[in-house]
């Protein structure tokens, strides 16, 4: 298993590449028990997630300063978070230049 600093390390590193942007300060990461349903972090009970039981498994959880509170549950839902924050910002900025060309 990663230590939480080659996580980010990665993570940064497939920002930088995938996407040509420098990911934020502040982010973090963390090893969460997850239910087994496929990574969304939502079947297995809080007792047993604790636990490490029955069908729950260790995976890494990405957190965001930028929206807190937020789990991304993974490299590929970090990645489709960020470019999403970055659609969205790109797409403010081309609405306030139309606008104030007008």
């Amino acid at each position: 298993q990663q230590t939480p600093e080659q996580a980010l390390a990665l993570l940064r590193s497939k920002v930088e590449t995938k996407l040509d942007h420098a990911l934020e300060d502040g982010w973090y990461v963390a090893w969460e028990y997850v239910g087994g349903g496929g990574g969304n972090g939502g079947s297995a009970s809080a007792a047993a997630a604790a636990a490490g039981g029955s069908g729950s498994r260790s995976e890494k959880v990405y957190y965001d300063p930028m929206t807190p509170g937020m789990k991304l549950y993974g490299d590929a839902q970090a990645l489709t978070h960020i470019k999403a924050r970055l659609s969205a910002a790109f797409e403010a900025a081309e609405a306030t230049a139309v606008a104030d060309a007008a």
